[in-house]
């Protein structure tokens, strides 16, 4: 399951810069401090992945720090989130943070499969990073949004979910009741569970009224 926090090694093209221990934000933040002070490109690497940069930062040529993201791997959580924005013209990733640049379901292993460029101040960045850290998976199924969260407990994994639509109403969590030896095939009965349930027909709750003062 994926966790928020993971060794980073950071570099410039030259030489390693040093290694944090954190998060996706957390590596974010650093890269900024260190554009503030230099031009020189810096990246971030995960430690089991020290070949292709999970993030990139650089001033251009008006002074503006750009930072990119980047996916490298064609399985997991945080390809079925980038897969499922790609596939409903969403151009940005669950948090809103990242626009998405570009996006391939299939290339081959050294190849990026995805890119997503940063769009908001680095420290509004939330602490745990949706795609990518969270475990949670996001899918869009006809009018609605649903977001499913594993969940490890004494008989194996298992999930609950969510379903939204677009007026900002909302159902769940609700549990799946049923386990299994990975979280990945809790999330995909979660999802299928979500579908059937909107397939025969949702009502959703109505929006509490907003008090005024």
């Amino acid at each position: 399951m994926p966790t928020d926090i993971r060794e980073f090694q950071i570099r410039t093209p030259d030489r390693p810069v040093g290694v944090i221990h954190g998060s996706l934000r957390d590596v974010v933040l650093e890269i900024h401090r260190s554009l503030s002070m230099s031009r020189v490109v810096v990246s971030a690497y995960l430690g089991e992945d020290p070949s292709r940069p999970l993030v990139t930062g650089y001033m251009d040529g008006l002074g503006r720090i750009e930072i990119y993201r980047y996916l490298n791997s064609a399985s997991g959580t945080e390809f079925e989130n980038w897969l499922d924005a790609d596939r409903h013209k969403i151009q940005s990733l669950p948090d809103g943070a990242w626009t998405i640049n570009r996006f391939v379901e299939m290339a081959p292993p050294s190849v990026v499969l995805g890119e997503a460029v940063l769009r908001v101040p680095p420290h509004e960045l939330p602490r745990v990073d949706f795609a990518l850290e969270s475990g949670m998976r996001r899918m869009h199924y006809g009018a609605y949004l649903v977001d499913a969260t594993p969940l490890q407990e004494i008989h194996g994994w298992t999930a609950h979910y969510v379903i939204r639509d677009g007026d900002g109403r909302a159902l769940g969590p609700i549990g799946i009741h049923t386990y299994y030896e990975s979280f990945d095939r809790a999330l995909e009965m979660a999802l299928s569970f979500a579908e059937t349930m909107i397939d025969g027909g949702i009502t959703l709750p109505e929006l509490e009224p907003q008090r005024k003062g």
